[in-house]
């Protein structure tokens, strides 16, 4: 019984608190995003990942190389 009033106090604290914060852009399927991130200059290369239930590589980049792998 504790896992379901976790469950439920998670998604209202989501609800209440995060997603309603000024920093969150709300997209519709298709819409560009604009990603931003930031690294410790030991960091040689960087990945994005999509999916819920099985993750896909969308981007992949090294430090050493000058050429990005984006997946359409």
């Amino acid at each position: 019984m504790s896992a379901v009033w976790l469950k439920i106090a998670t998604i209202l604290c989501l609800c209440c608190s995060e997603l309603t914060d000024a920093r969150v852009m709300w997209k519709e399927a298709g819409e560009s995003i604009t990603i931003s991130c930031t690294s410790d200059s030991q960091q040689q290369m960087m990945s994005l990942m999509k999916g819920l239930n099985q993750d896909e590589q969308i981007f992949f980049t090294e430090k050493t190389k000058q050429k990005h792998n984006i997946k359409d």
